[in-house]
């Protein structure tokens, strides 16, 4: 499946590139390149940080995986959820949650006369563990 997701998107098939897009794709909490690095020591400990970062440079380029920035966190995150969607930010914990919210816009490709290349949503408060 991996293999093939690689394929589709004409890139070479490497096990940094199997090994990063399966994690990203496997995790729900976002990560970061340094978390993926952090995996991908265990895997590979002879693995560069270049590395981490160019692959999901490639993946994110070939619209694999989608990076993800919200507003007052200085990392970027990867999301291996491509299809649009919105994110829940917890204010306590910082946990990141994919979440389904019905959006009429969504599928749109414009908005009065403006083309709408890509859709970011993210909604923040505190989740439903640190509400507890």
């Amino acid at each position: 499946m991996i293999t093939n997701k690689l394929k589709k998107a004409s890139l070479k098939s490497t096990f940094q590139r199997e090994k990063i897009l399966e994690y990203i794709i496997s995790r729900k909490e976002h990560p970061t390149a340094d978390m993926i690095y952090r995996y991908m020591l265990t895997l590979s400990p002879c693995i560069s940080k270049t590395t981490v970062y160019n692959t999901v440079k490639s993946l994110t380029k070939t619209n694999l995986i989608k990076s993800v920035k919200f507003l007052g966190q200085d990392e970027i995150r990867y999301d291996g959820t491509v299809d649009t969607h919105h994110h829940f930010v917890c204010e306590k914990c910082g946990k990141i949650y994919d979440i389904e919210v019905l959006c009429q816009n969504f599928n749109k490709k414009e908005i009065n006369e403006h083309k709408i290349n890509n859709v970011y949503a993210y909604f923040t408060g505190i989740c439903k563990e640190c509400k507890k």
